[in-house]
């Protein structure tokens, strides 16, 4: 081999060995920015898996007017209440709000409630449904208790021939 075909094959090894330090420095860069990256990882993990958590129970437990009708139409009247409660405390003055609330008390047999969930509502929105409903549990009232707030007398006759 002659002396210049050897200083080419010197050069040549320099370059290979010049670009093989600077992708050894690269690597190690990039093993050390993982590294980093993962151990910030593990360390902020508790703290995504309560974020996760709490974003999930906050969803699961969102109160909304739909979800305390689907909760009354199952079957489940004081969860179903609670929620309305809740979201009465939010919108005071939202009429429906107070309409389905009266129709709880109407269904859990408290008319007096009933009617002051009915009153309010038409207060806020004086529709003929409110109006008639409100009219038909005062007339309810007026009938259990008669006239003065006595207890009513029974209207029931007995059965001919009793």
């Amino acid at each position: 081999m002659n002396e210049e075909t050897e200083k080419q094959i010197l050069e040549e090894l320099r370059k290979l060995n010049a670009l093989a330090g600077k992708a050894h420095k690269t690597n190690t860069v990039g093993m050390l920015t993982a590294g980093i990256v993962l151990a910030l990882f593990i360390v902020t993990l508790p703290l995504h898996h309560r974020l996760l958590s709490h974003l999930q129970s906050t969803t699961q437990a969102t109160d909304s007017w739909s979800q305390a009708r689907t909760l009354l139409g199952q079957g489940k009247t004081q969860e179903g209440k609670e929620m309305i409660e809740r979201m009465l405390q939010k919108f005071p003055n939202y009429y429906y709000g107070h309409r389905l609330m009266g129709s709880v008390y109407q269904e859990l047999g408290n008319l007096d409630a009933a009617e002051k969930s009915y009153a309010r509502a038409v207060e806020l929105f004086p529709d003929e449904d409110n109006e008639k409903t409100l009219a038909a549990i005062r007339k309810a009232i007026q009938n259990k208790t008669g006239p003065a707030n006595q207890p009513a007398q029974s209207t029931v006759k007995p059965a001919p021939g009793r």
